[in-house]
Order: C-alpha cells, then sequence, then structure tokens
C-alpha cells in the first residue's frame, strides 16, 4: 500500500520539457577533438525533483542519420536552492554533471557544471540560465581538459 502510494505520488511529481542551449564559449580539447561550443539542440527534460535530466535525442539522431556513428549524451542536474526573487520569479541553483560519447572513434567526455538562473512556474515552467562547465576528454588512450559553458532556455510541463 504504501509503495502504491509513493509511486503515484512520484508519478504526479514528473515534468516534462525541453531545452535548447546557445555556447558561450569554445570547448578546449587540445589534439584530441573539437567538440563545439557547449550549445546543444532541444533536448529531452525529465523533471523529477530534485533531478532534472536533459536527454539529447535529437543530436543522437543526428548522429545516426548524417554520420552513422554512435552520439549518446546527457545532462543530470539537481535543485539545489532557490530563492525568491520577484513576482513568480525564483533564483535557482543546479549543480550537475553532463556526459557525452561519440563514436569511431570512441570518445567520452565528462564534465561538472553548474546551472545558475531565473525560473517562473505556474501550469507550464520556464527558466533562463547561465551553465558554466569543465571537465575532461578520453579518447585513444588519451586524456585533455575541456571548458565552456551555455546560455540555456527551459520550458517544462508538470512538477
Amino acid at each position: 500500500m504504501l509503495v502504491t502510494l509513493w509511486m503515484a505520488s512520484a508519478a504526479h511529481a514528473v515534468g516534462i520539457g525541453s531545452t535548447g542551449a546557445l555556447g558561450l564559449g569554445g570547448w578546449g580539447g587540445g589534439d584530441l577533438f573539437d567538440f563545439g561550443s557547449g550549445g546543444f539542440a532541444p533536448s529531452l527534460d525529465i523533471r523529477a525533483e530534485p533531478v532534472i535530466v536533459q536527454i539529447h535525442v535529437l543530436e543522437f539522431t543526428e548522429a545516426l542519420v548524417d554520420d552513422e556513428e554512435l552520439y549518446l549524451g546527457a545532462n543530470v542536474l539537481f535543485a539545489a536552492g532557490a530563492k525568491p526573487l520577484h513576482g513568480p520569479w525564483l533564483g535557482v541553483i543546479q549543480p550537475g554533471f553532463g556526459f557525452d560519447i561519440v563514436g569511431d572513434p570512441l570518445l567520452l567526455s565528462l564534465t561538472g557544471q553548474c546551472r545558475l538562473g531565473v525560473e517562473a512556474q505556474d501550469a507550464a515552467g520556464i527558466g533562463l540560465y547561465v551553465v558554466p562547465e569543465l571537465g575532461i576528454a578520453l579518447a585513444d588512450n588519451q586524456s585533455d581538459w575541456i571548458a565552456g559553458g551555455s546560455l540555456q532556455l527551459s520550458v517544462w510541463f508538470g512538477t
């Protein structure tokens, strides 16, 4: 009985949305790779407070269609704090991590990130964030530091 009640409340607390990101700076990949600008196409977001998962579905399908190579990527963020600003707006901090796996040759990148921004939610939510990132790229028995960031816009329903 308790498990059923918990599952019903957890299912009600899940939101679905999308986030798009514009890169604010270049990624340093040294000789390993040119990973892009830190931005990404709109993601599929699953918000199960306090966890937010951004799954890079469009990049996955684009890699399959255009290059016939593997691409898996996601960001996992944790709602760590929120403070009222003005009206419905909250200032938020959401630390987390991102990972990307690109095939042919296999490359793995792991980043730490911290999403800082403003959110408002009524029937639907909207948020604007600055997201600095720092991490490491691994490929061909080599590693290199990567750094960058993005400006992200999210929209979601639920939670």
